[in-house]
């Protein structure tokens, strides 16, 4: 989607599949929501890095994107984001 200001939301999905698979169970995780808390985002992003590091090596993060698709908002207000570095 698009913020009030008209920039882009970043969404991502983390699956094991190129497509949508719509019989997997999905979850949606966001982050960024109080622009100013820096730990959020930070957390968010070192939680991706370890899902798809551990993909193929660690057995249940394999699992974790076999059974499911992971939507990650990693940054949902980016106008106060925006705001926040600027000023």
């Amino acid at each position: 989607g698009k913020t009030v200001e008209g920039r882009d939301i970043p969404l991502l999905r983390l699956s094991d599949e190129a497509q949508i698979n719509e019989n997997e169970p999905e979850v949606l995780l966001m982050a960024g929501i109080h622009p100013r808390e820096q730990q959020p985002q930070i957390c968010i992003v070192r939680l991706i890095d370890e899902i798809l590091a551990g993909y193929g090596k660690d057995e249940r993060l394999t699992s974790l994107l076999k059974t499911r698709q992971i939507w990650i908002i990693p940054m949902l207000n980016v106008d106060g984001k925006v705001y926040d570095m600027q000023h």
